[in-house]
C-alpha cells in the first residue's frame, strides 16, 4: 500500500513531466521571468514563480524566520521562510528561504525607515523564488534575484574579495550581533554566492555599506 508521501511525490512526478512545456507554452518574458545580459539562464519573477505554483496546485505560506533592526543606525534585516503545501491535503513538497535588508544597493536613501515593507516584500519574494525552483526542479533553466542588481553590476568583471574585506565583514557582523547563518543567508540570496569568500570585491563594498 502506498502512503500518501509517496502517493504526492508520484502526482507532483507526472505534473514534472509536463511542466517543461508549460514553461514554454504560459510564461512570459518580461512578466514572469527576465533574460538579463551576462547571464546564460533568465531569473524567475514572482509572477512566475506562482503561476509555477498554480500549476502544481500548491499554496504559499511565508513565515518570518528572522528579523533584525537598529532604529539608530537604519539597518533592518528580514529572512522568510516559504512552504509549498499541496492544496487538496496541505503535505508540505518544498520550503525556500529569501531574505533582505535596508543596506542593499536596491535601496538608495541613507535611513532604511521607508523601506522596511518593501524589505519585508522583496524577502518574501526570494523566498517564494527558492521554493518554486526547487519544487519544480528547474533551477537548470532559471535562476533568481538577478533583476534585483543593478545593471552595472550585472555585466561587470570584478576582482575577489580581499583579506581587508573580509575582515571588515567579519567585525561588523559582531558588532552588529547578527547570528552568522543569518549573515550567510544576507549574503547567498543578494549575491547568489555561498560564502563571503566567494564576494568580489565591489559585491564585499556593497555588503559593508
Amino acid at each position: 500500500m502506498h502512503t500518501s508521501e509517496e502517493r504526492e511525490r508520484s502526482r507532483l512526478s507526472v505534473l514534472l513531466r509536463g511542466l517543461q512545456e508549460y514553461i514554454l507554452s504560459e510564461l512570459k518574458e518580461g512578466t514572469d521571468f527576465e533574460k538579463v545580459d551576462g547571464y546564460s539562464r533568465p531569473t524567475l519573477l514572482k509572477p512566475g514563480a506562482e503561476k509555477i505554483c498554480r500549476y502544481l496546485d500548491l499554496s504559499i505560506e511565508y513565515t518570518v524566520e528572522h528579523r533584525y533592526g537598529d532604529w539608530e543606525k537604519g539597518f533592518f534585516l528580514y529572512e522568510v521562510k516559504v512552504r509549498l503545501r499541496q492544496l487538496d491535503n496541505g503535505t508540505v513538497v518544498a520550503e525556500g528561504i529569501g531574505s533582505a535588508n535596508t543596506k542593499e544597493a536596491a535601496f538608495t536613501r541613507p535611513d532604511g525607515y521607508p523601506h522596511l515593507n518593501t524589505v519585508i516584500k522583496m524577502a518574501k519574494k526570494r523566498a517564494l523564488v527558492d521554493a518554486a525552483l526547487n519544487v519544480s526542479a528547474t533551477s537548470g533553466h532559471f535562476t533568481q534575484d538577478v533583476e534585483d542588481f543593478p545593471s552595472t553590476v550585472k555585466t561587470r568583471i570584478e576582482q575577489p574579495v580581499t583579506k581587508k574585506q573580509l575582515m571588515k565583514i567579519y567585525q561588523l557582523v559582531h558588532e552588529l550581533h547578527i547570528e552568522h547563518e543569518v549573515a550567510r543567508t544576507m549574503i547567498q540570496t543578494t549575491f547568489q554566492v555561498t560564502h563571503s569568500t566567494k564576494l568580489n570585491k565591489s559585491q564585499a563594498s556593497r555588503f559593508i555599506q
